[in-house]
């Protein structure tokens, strides 16, 4: 009596397939959409891993006009990632701006500190 052997998937792998699944289950239950692109961000092995999945109603992203869709979609969503980033680093400089003068403040307190006392003896 041979004994199987478990197939063991990688986690990449098992990742994108929960994914179609997700997708192709939302495709058969919303009329409105036409195809669906994720972008997966790893912790490791950016280079070694999928950077996501492309999934349409007839399986993977093939043609042209599903591609063409989802490159504007992409397009919108990446023009979005930098407004946000854009923000967050308006955003640093301002708060780096705050802290500058609270250091100028509390340095030209301290000096008045250090001179009054200085006076004193």
């Amino acid at each position: 009596m041979s004994q199987e052997i478990p197939e063991t998937k990688m986690r990449s792998k098992e990742v994108t397939d929960a994914f179609v699944l997700l997708t192709d289950e939302l495709l058969k239950t919303v009329p409105e959409l036409r195809s669906v692109a994720i972008v997966l961000d790893w912790e490791i092995g950016q280079n070694d891993f999928p950077f996501g999945v492309m999934v349409g109603r007839s399986g993977p992203v093939t043609s042209p006009t599903e591609l063409h869709n989802i490159m504007l979609q992409t397009a919108k969503m990446c023009r979005h990632q930098s407004e946000v980033m854009l923000r967050t680093i308006l955003t640093a400089d301002e708060i780096a701006g705050d802290i500058a003068r609270r250091i100028e403040e509390m340095t030209k307190k301290l000096e008045t500190i250090e001179s009054g006392h200085a006076a004193k003896t």
